[in-house]
């Protein structure tokens, strides 16, 4: 299980947690987690299933070799930035997945990347803070 986001997640965290630093200064100058609702951690072959859903002639296979031991559960206790930034995640992990989807979409189809990275960071900031 892994905790999964999109980018512009915990960079709204930060711009959120500068402001906070900028108003009110030191009161705010420590450590902060920015991570995705609880219920938006999958596994890894969660996450694979759901893109080869979407993307036509996506291809993989399950590496039954050992592998090196790591943690089988990874979670981030964003709870203190809800509370006392007001933080919270924007986008589900669908949607989060989707709109990755999209620009990966877009960079093999040879679109502009900038002009497709300021319309999600437009749509981000609507569904954020409301425009």
């Amino acid at each position: 299980m892994r905790p999964w986001q999109h980018v512009l997640e915990p960079l709204n965290g930060y711009l959120t947690l500068a402001r906070r630093l900028f108003e009110e200064g030191a009161r705010y100058a420590e450590a902060w987690n920015f991570g995705p609702w609880e219920q938006d951690s999958r596994t890894v072959r969660w996450i694979t299933e759901f893109v080869a859903e979407r993307l036509p002639g996506f291809v993989w296979e399950l590496d039954e070799r050992q592998q090196p031991h790591e943690a089988q559960i990874l979670r981030l206790d964003s709870s203190k930035a809800r509370q006392q930034l007001g933080w919270a995640p924007v986008w589900g992990l669908g949607q989060a997945i989707n709109k990755t989807l999209e620009w990966h979409l877009a960079q093999q189809a040879g679109e502009d990347l900038a002009k497709r990275s300021e319309w999600q960071i437009r749509l981000y900031e609507e569904q954020a803070w409301g425009g």
